[in-house]
Formats: structure tokens, sequence, C-alpha cells
């Protein structure tokens, strides 16, 4: 996406807001416009949605919610390549398909969801925060090159072992916050913070 509010790049935004889904269009409103509808927004709130660096998009179960239905995938903001911070919590988001291209994302918060599949984010180089607690994800091996990581919230998922976390990740990785985990055995908890040199915190 661009930055300038010019007629070329208005055009390239609803061009944009046509491959939209309902429920995207209809997050987009009512997060920035108060309005629970797919209408188009007007030309300065299309530039401000394609060229903010902070998104939040809390579902109705959230402590502090701002939009009045859920989400059901990421599909909305494939394309919103200026995003640093994206938090889209308590909804039905099951995979994190569409985040792959967001090159510039540093804090990506998905709690409360569905999610199983996490493997978009293995190409999120400079992610250094990942909040993904209270899902189904089984498995943390596709963060095996996520280096710049320094916090992973991964409570209260599926997984049976830390495995795709290892002494790479340890300069950078200070905060890792996995406990709960009822699938993880403490034998494999102490075996992992001996070798990788982390410690697991409970959250």
């Amino acid at each position: 996406m661009c930055y300038l509010l010019s007629a070329e790049n208005i055009d390239k935004y609803k061009l944009w807001w046509n491959t939209l889904t309902d429920p995207w269009k209809i997050a987009f409103n009512a997060v920035y416009t108060n309005a629970y509808t797919t209408d188009l927004p007007g030309d300065d709130t299309l530039n401000l949605i394609c060229n903010v660096s902070v998104m939040r998009f809390a579902g109705p179960t959230a402590m502090y919610p701002n939009m009045q239905t859920e989400l059901e995938d990421m599909s909305g903001i494939s394309q919103l390549n200026n995003l640093k911070i994206l938090v889209v919590v308590n909804h039905n988001v099951t995979s994190l398909k569409g985040v792959e291209g967001l090159n510039n994302l540093e804090s990506l918060f998905v709690f409360e969801n569905k999610i199983c599949d996490i493997s978009s984010v293995s190409s999120l180089t400079n992610l250094k925060e990942f909040y993904f607690q209270s899902n189904l994800v089984t498995s943390l091996k596709d963060l095996s090159q996520n280096f710049n990581l320094r916090t992973i919230y991964c409570s209260r998922n599926k997984l049976e072992n830390l495995e795709g976390i290892t002494e790479q990740h340890a300069d950078q990785l200070t905060n890792v916050i996995c406990l709960p985990n009822e699938l993880l055995k403490d034998r494999d908890i102490i075996q992992f913070e001996n070798k990788v040199g982390i410690r697991c915190n409970k959250g």
C-alpha cells in the first residue's frame, strides 16, 4: 500500500476494499467509522486504514471490545504492509494465513482465538513479540527461524513440547510464558530450560 492521498492511490485502495470479505469490511468500518456496514468508507478513512502502523480488532468477548462481530480469518490485513503492531483477539480465527507478507510487523497479539496453524509467522523476521495464548497450537517448530523474538506468550495451548525454540533464540528471547500447557511434561520443561538456557514462565 502507498502513503499519499492521491487520486491514483485512492483508486488502489478502493480496488483493495473490493477484494475484502464482508466480515472484514464490517470490521474495518466498526473500528474506524463506528458503523456496522460493508459500505466503502470515505477517502480519508481508506487512506488511514491502508497506511496505519497499529491496528486493534478486539471481539465482543474481549475485556475492552471495539467491535460486535467475530472474525474467522486474517485475510483482511494481508496487504497492509505498514503494520508494526497488530491485535486480533477474542475471535474465531483458526489460521494466521495472511500475515506472511507483513515484513514490518514487530508485535502480533492473537490470543483467545481458535488458532492451530502459525506457519505464516515463520517469514516475519522482524517479529519481536508474539502473544497467542489460549488457542489450539500444538507445535512451536514454525518459529525456528524467528531469531528476533523477545517475547512468546503461548500458555493454554495444546503444546506437547517446545521444539523449535533453540539456543539461537536465547540472546533475544528472554520472556517465554508457556505455562500452563496441560500436555507439557515437567521433565520436558526442565530439559528445555537446561538445554536452551531460557526459563519457562507461568502466565
